[in-house]
């Protein structure tokens, strides 16, 4: 981008250039129509309206050549705003299609994420109901173990008791 616009720059100077030029060049040659008047005038009368009609049409071709040089000058730089404007047409085109596929990237990737979140938390799910299974197996057994201590704590206290009022 910063080198077309560089070109652009540089080819629109050299164009006001040249537009600087046909103007000099037509003031020139609007002097030597003015010198060949003033020739002829020395020459004589005869000579000098021959002169004059001829330096006439030295201005007027000068007039002439210097318009359609300019109108040259316009057209070509015309031309080449037009050739910058498609490239920057052409550029924004190529900056969209890129935002774009970043966007469709980042969506897909989106999409990847919340599938392996949602796979991390049926994990978490699946091993939290695992643990709380074990957990009641575990509380289970406990509460079996403390049924038979108990059980057997009271057959021996009635064995005590009983050896107690046998021995009272």
């Amino acid at each position: 981008m910063k080198l077309t616009k560089t070109i652009l720059l540089s080819a629109l100077s050299a164009f006001a250039f040249l537009a600087t030029s046909c103007d000099k060049a037509k003031e020139t040659v609007e002097k030597a129509g003015d010198t060949v008047k003033e020739g002829a005038a020395a020459a004589g009368d005869k000579m000098k309206e021959g002169a004059a009609a001829a330096g006439d049409a030295v201005k007027d071709g000068a007039a002439a050549a210097g318009d359609k040089m300019k109108e040259g000058v316009a057209a070509a730089g015309d031309a080449v705003k037009e050739t910058a404007a498609a490239a920057g047409d052409k550029m924004k085109e190529g900056v969209a299609a890129a935002g774009d596929a970043v966007k469709d990237t980042a969506a897909a990737a989106g999409d990847k994420m919340k599938e392996g979140v949602a796979a991390a938390g049926d994990a978490v799910k699946d091993t939290a109901a695992a643990a709380g299974d074990k957990m009641k197996e575990g509380v289970a057994a406990a509460g079996d173990a403390v049924k038979d201590t108990a059980a057997a704590a009271g057959d021996k206290m009635k064995e005590g008791a009983a050896a107690a009022g046998d021995a009272v």
